[in-house]
């Protein structure tokens, strides 16, 4: 019987039974750390996003580019903008279809929900916003960027989760060993 904290029963039944896409991104990566890094990535890029766990609830809170910020403090992602993305989203949680839809808005700007995929099961969503109206290419190769990363970002995260795993395996089996070799020589 492995002893208490050497192997957590979680740990050791999650492992056995899910595959790797069937972790929840909670279980992988803090909230906090994935605040910062899409935080980082709507700085560089200049869009605003919101990452969206696959039962539709936001884990992360918009950037918001302090450019874009009214003078009189109001939210700068406008009705309009939110109505289209909460359709985007809905249409691409709807089914397989579609893992990313994009609407243009009449003032130029864009919207978009993404899906992103591992082993043919998606992780997550992002929902975002293009309020500085950039060019239909260059925002599409944002959204393919966004998408790239967060899945290799994931799979980097199971791979370290599967090695401490593999780690606690194999540290509870050679405790054991030592311990029936000892119970042999007495």
């Amino acid at each position: 019987m492995p002893r208490k904290g050497v192997f957590p029963e979680y740990l050791k039944e999650k492992q056995g039974s899910k595959k790797v896409a069937e972790f929840a991104l909670r279980e992988l990566i803090d909230e906090k750390r994935l605040q910062h890094l899409q935080n980082e990535f709507c700085k560089v890029t200049g869009v605003m996003a919101v990452c969206v766990d696959k039962e539709g609830r936001a884990i992360t809170e918009p950037y918001i580019d302090k450019s874009l910020i009214r003078p009189d403090g109001e939210d700068p992602i406008l009705g309009e903008y939110r109505k289209k993305a909460a359709q985007a989203l809905d249409r691409v949680q709807e089914g397989s279809l579609e893992e990313q839809v994009v609407e243009e808005l009449p003032d130029g700007g864009h919207v978009a929900a993404v899906a992103v995929s591992v082993e043919n099961q998606i992780i997550l969503y992002w929902q975002v916003y293009d309020l500085k109206k950039l060019d239909a290419i260059s925002f599409y190769q944002i959204l393919d960027l966004l998408r790239d990363t967060s899945a290799d970002i994931y799979r980097d995260r199971m791979s370290c989760f599967s090695a401490e795993a593999e780690s606690r395996r194999s540290r509870y089996a050679e405790e054991e060993m030592s311990r029936n070799l000892h119970t042999i020589e007495a």
